[in-house]
Parts: C-alpha cells; sequence; structure tokens
C-alpha cells in the first residue's frame, strides 16, 4: 500500500516562527554568552504537582431524594521539581 503511521512532530498551535527564530538566534546566544563570561552555568527548570481529590459529579437516585455518593476523605499531593543543566561547550539544543 506504501503508507505508514509516523510519529507526528508536536508542536502548540499557537507558536509563532519569528519568536522562536528571536530566541534562537538572538536570546540564546546572549544567555549562553554571559553565562560562560561569568563562568556560570544555564539550567531550566521545570515543577508539577498532582493531588488525590476525589471528583464526584451527579449519580442516579430515586425520584425526589438526594443520593449519597460515598468517598474517602484521605487525601495525598505530591509536588516535584528538575533542572536541566546546560553544557555551555556543547551545540544549542533544538525545541
Amino acid at each position: 500500500m506504501g503508507a505508514d503511521l509516523p510519529a507526528s512532530n508536536k508542536r502548540a498551535v499557537e507558536q509563532d516562527a519569528e519568536a522562536v527564530r528571536v530566541w534562537h538566534e538572538e536570546t540564546w546566544r546572549a544567555i549562553r554568552a554571559r553565562a560562560k563570561a561569568d563562568n556560570g552555568e544555564v539550567l531550566f527548570g521545570a515543577q508539577a504537582g498532582i493531588s488525590s481529590d476525589q471528583v464526584t459529579g451527579r449519580t442516579w437516585g430515586a425520584e425526589g431524594t438526594t443520593p449519597i455518593a460515598r468517598r474517602t476523605g484521605n487525601r495525598f499531593s505530591v509536588n516535584a521539581m528538575s533542572d536541566v543543566r546546560y553544557v555551555l561547550d556543547e551545540e544549542p539544543m533544538s525545541f
């Protein structure tokens, strides 16, 4: 048949090609040059959090009565933060 199913290259629909070009060619180069001049590092940070709150919507019950949806009151949350160190002597990364 001559067809395949390749993985798609995912990009935000709001992505601005000119802003990406400016980042690569101007902003990133300036950040990298300053870090090198100051003998510094460039770190990219990210954080995420999740919570176990239960979402209870509508349910069925006898007409004229309010149904009781039993659920736990126990909850927990987890937060994580990480950094990625960019090695200044390597080629620029791609996005």
